[in-house]
């Protein structure tokens, strides 16, 4: 019995998403006030208790809402390399086929869409001013990945952390329940299905761990359970039925 309530409690914790140790740092080489903590104390207008190392998730697999389009908008970089920064999907099945969202020369409060047409899986990124196409790409799936990319530095870091020699690289925020001011442009409701996506730069296990080289906020974006977790769950909920089963049956032979 003992054994499958610590299955159960694996498949648990495994959606959780978060970690339990801080992965994010509140000191940064980019000065006093710019680490993470400190900038969502300035977005949030009712944030008071609002810890990013308990509220952040990691995901690696999203997929953009039934709508078929999201919206992007660049909010911050705060890195000394922050010109060479981008931002954009990939395939999950195919991470060196990529969808820039963002360049270097973005700048904060730029807004892009992106589009997916579901009968060819044809990604792409829209104007938001002059609804024009900027790019696209072909995936093999609607499911996909976020990137970041510094090639100068030659860093190229994805959500999924088993593309960044295991560790993670992006965390995420969601939304619900808050007010905030990202853009400097007034109060909004910050909703369930916004994301803030904030990025280390450099290899993590090498960094400041400050995760505020660049971020921005994703709406009508999902993420995607992976199948092992999915897997843990199943495993979890069998082994809490059979040990019901197996308590119950005990109950019935005292009782006789």
């Amino acid at each position: 019995m003992k054994a499958f309530a610590t299955v159960a409690a694996l498949g648990v914790f495994a959606l959780s998403g978060a970690a339990s140790a801080n992965l994010i740092s509140d000191t940064t080489d980019d000065g006093p006030g710019t680490d993470l903590q400190s900038l969502f104390d300035g977005w949030l207008v009712n944030g008071d208790g609002f810890d990013v190392n308990e509220q952040y998730e990691t995901h690696s697999n999203w997929q953009i809402g039934a709508s078929g389009s999201s919206a992007a908008t660049f909010i911050i970089s705060v890195a000394g390399n922050a010109d060479n920064n981008t931002f954009g999907f990939y395939d999950r099945n195919d991470p060196s086929n990529r969808l820039e969202v963002f360049g270097g020369g973005n700048d904060s409060a730029e807004k892009r869409t992106i589009t997916v047409d579901l009968s060819s899986n044809t990604f792409r990124t829209v104007n938001l001013d002059t609804v024009e196409t900027i790019d696209e790409a072909v995936f093999s799936s609607a499911n996909f990945g976020f990137y970041m990319e510094n090639a100068v530095a030659g860093n190229l870091f994805f959500s999924d952390r088993e593309l960044n020699n295991g560790e993670d690289q992006m965390v995420a925020f969601n939304g619900n329940g808050y007010e905030a001011d990202f853009y400097g442009q007034g109060t909004a409701p910050w909703l369930a299905n916004e994301w803030v996506l904030a990025w280390e730069d450099q290899q993590l296990s090498e960094s400041d761990s400050s995760f505020n080289d660049l971020v921005v906020i994703v709406e009508s974006v999902t993420p995607v359970p992976e199948p092992m977790t999915l897997g843990l769950l199943g495993l979890g909920l069998v082994g809490v039925a059979f040990a019901a089963r197996r308590s119950g049956r005990k109950t019935d032979r005292t009782a006789a």
